[in-house]
């Protein structure tokens, strides 16, 4: 069988943003239970530790902080998307699949966890599943180029190459780069996916 044609890097994901407003707003929802506002607290810090290690390269560290989090705070989602990611990274994708599921239902519009989980479904020959993870992504986000070709590459593989090149040009008029990816991962000429470029459709 041969591997799954992707593209996009995995990505460790948490903002900091999203890290400095995580104790407000849980300290907001509790007032002034304080035990809730620490647990809040020491889930951001443990956080902030497991990335620190996964971008280090300490990926067990980093299993290990994020595993901390997830019992401080089990509606992270953050944490466990950043879990399934050390997972998947360490060939672990039954695991990864079951961290992002999670990670998704605290958020269904969580477009990384989405796009990584797509991934594992195509490798694991679920193509119809991984489609529509993509279509839900780009219901969310249609800028992003890296789904629009995988979609395409799907599309492919299923045999509808109208909406494989709908695909491919929408992911060009987005990153022109791609085309040279496209031409070299389908094997047809950069024309004649350039040739839809304005086509992009829905």
């Amino acid at each position: 069988m041969r591997p799954p044609r992707v593209v996009g890097k995995l990505q460790i994901v948490v903002s900091a943003g999203a890290l400095v407003l995580a104790a407000p707003l849980l300290l907001a929802a509790c007032g002034n239970d304080k035990s809730d506002a620490q647990r809040a607290e020491d889930a951001a810090e443990t956080l902030q530790k497991g990335l620190d290690a996964h971008v280090a390269g300490d990926l067990e560290e980093a299993e290990k902080r994020y595993k901390e989090v997830i019992e401080q705070d089990d509606q992270n989602a953050f944490a466990y998307y950043n879990l399934a990611l050390v997972e998947q990274t360490t060939d672990r994708p039954e695991d990864a699949e079951a961290d992002y599921r999670r990670a998704l239902a605290i958020n269904p519009e969580f477009t990384s966890a989405l796009f990584n989980l797509a991934i594992l479904r195509t490798a694991a020959g679920a193509g119809d599943e991984a489609r529509s993870l993509y279509q839900q992504l780009l219901a969310i986000d249609p800028g992003n180029a890296g789904a629009h070709l995988n979609l395409g590459f799907l599309f492919r593989d299923q045999g509808q190459e109208d909406d494989a090149q709908r695909e491919f040009a929408a992911a060009i008029a987005i990153d022109p780069t791609l085309q040279s990816r496209v031409a070299d991962l389908t094997g047809a000429g950069t024309a004649g996916v350039s040739g839809e470029t304005g086509d992009q459709g829905g």
